[in-house]
């Protein structure tokens, strides 16, 4: 989906970060070239001091979470010599479509954008999900990671810029849940939509989720 990240949304251009000076490389063509590295200290020029090392912070995420999605992707890809005929298509598709979200991540940076890279590093691992279940593949648990359980947000940026969350109760159809206790159990992702910064409704097929675990 389009999900333009919120400094894109507030028009701050690349000079916005990068604007840390490394001199003394050349180009192709042999002349001198300057390039504009991304600084910490953007981050704290314009939030303040509480966000010192936020950005890094994501961008570590960012690659541990690649890392291990690929570990899983390459165990997918060795179990599809072994699946069943009838189902070796569905789980190679599945396969290469948890590639290339992967490898968009990891290529484009995803720590420019934390809410689209996170969409898409979850979506590779429910298409990993769908291969292993054709194949049998065992694939290392994943579902604490903070950007494939929706807890990115508190454990990235709340936490260090003094925002308390989750909140320890919510009111949902009349009645008062144990919110702060169930995103410990599950995590965010299973219901809410996230991929906005401050937005985060509940997802159209919450019920179900509500029901796999509650009587109606």
């Amino acid at each position: 989906p389009s999900i333009p990240s919120p400094m894109f949304m507030a028009r701050v251009d690349c000079s916005g970060c990068h604007y840390e000076k490394e001199t003394g490389g050349r180009s192709a063509e042999g002349v001198p070239g300057v390039t504009f590295r991304a600084s910490q200290e953007a981050c704290v020029k314009c939030h303040g001091p509480r966000y010192k090392g936020m950005w890094e912070s994501i961008h570590q995420e960012v690659a541990k979470t690649v890392a291990a999605l690929s570990g899983n992707v390459e165990a997918a890809a060795k179990a599809l010599a072994d699946a069943p005929k009838e189902k070796r298509a569905k789980a190679d598709a599945a396969v290469a479509k948890a590639r290339r979200l992967v490898d968009f991540v990891r290529d484009s940076r995803g720590e420019h954008n934390v809410y689209l890279a996170s969409v898409a590093l979850r979506r590779a691992d429910e298409q990993l999900s769908v291969s292993a279940d054709a194949t049998g593949a065992k694939l290392a648990d994943l579902s604490e990671q903070p950007l494939l359980s929706g807890s990115y947000c508190a454990v990235l940026c709340h936490e260090k810029a003094g925002v308390k969350v989750p909140r320890e109760t919510v009111r949902h159809n009349g009645k008062t849940m144990p919110h702060a206790m169930h995103a410990g159990l599950m995590g965010c992702a299973k219901c809410h939509e996230l991929g906005a910064h401050r937005r985060a409704p509940l997802r159209k097929d919450v019920e179900q989720v509500c029901v796999a675990c509650h009587a109606k």
